[in-house]
């Protein structure tokens, strides 16, 4: 496990030489990149445990499900300057019929009696929990370290030594976190519930678990992250 340590002055940035790092330096902008595009592909991509019963997990489901369609409808409607109580009790219906559609396919596909698991409808349920949890997840990471003289860290992302390492001041106001190393990458579903339910120490639990932990094999790395929109923004 790694200990918590104070929030560095100064994070460094290990690049190849190219277009988009000359970019990245005369426009002063970071990327904020899809964790999908990480050396890791299990980074970002926790495995859910089903720690509750069919009942409650289609109750957290159904929270995650009608959040995702809503902030999804809503946004289209304010593209499009659609407003007012019709707006609003369509969105309303939309988010629950999608709900609604899931739910049946889950539970007629429950039925299937080639599963070999105790509890098909639990099993199933809690995959689709784990998959609107990662759907929730859609900001960006630009990866930090906190040492410029790191030969590892050199070799692998500063293009055999022959980048460069870009120092940067991080003002205390912007949102950088420690990676933690080691621990099995799983949330539980009670977790989330808990933060559905509104329990702030559940929702960090949840954010650290989903953006801020990694494999012990990559502990070298040492590294801190900024979270944020993705795609190019402004340096902090």
């Amino acid at each position: 496990m790694t200990r918590r340590r104070k929030r560095p002055e100064q994070v460094y940035k290990y690049r190849a030489f190219s277009q988009r790092t000359l970019e990245m330096l005369v426009e002063d902008t970071l990327f904020f990149a899809d964790p999908s595009t990480f050396n890791d592909p299990l980074d970002a991509k926790p495995r859910l445990d089903a720690d509750l019963d069919a009942a409650a997990l289609e109750e957290v489901l159904e929270q995650l499900v009608i959040q995702r369609v809503t902030a999804e409808l809503s946004a289209a409607a304010k593209t499009i300057r659609y407003k007012g109580p019709k707006t609003v009790d369509h969105i309303a219906g939309q988010s629950q019929l999608t709900f609604t559609r899931l739910l049946e396919n889950i539970r007629y596909n429950a039925t299937d009696p080639e599963h070999e698991i105790e509890d098909p409808l639990q099993h199933l349920l809690g995959r689709s929990v784990e998959s609107e949890l990662m759907r929730r997840y859609d900001k960006g990471l630009v990866s930090l370290g906190i040492r410029p003289n790191c030969p590892l860290m050199w070799s692998h992302y500063g293009d055999q030594h022959h980048g460069l390492c870009i120092g940067y001041t991080v003002p205390e106001d912007a949102s950088l976190h420690q990676v933690r190393y080691g621990g099995a990458p799983v949330v539980k579903a009670s977790l989330v519930q808990a933060m559905l339910r509104g329990v702030a120490s559940a929702r960090e639990r949840v954010d650290q678990a989903v953006l801020l932990r990694k494999a012990l094999d990559w502990m070298y790395e040492d590294e801190w992250r900024l979270i944020g929109d993705r795609g190019a923004q402004d340096s902090p």
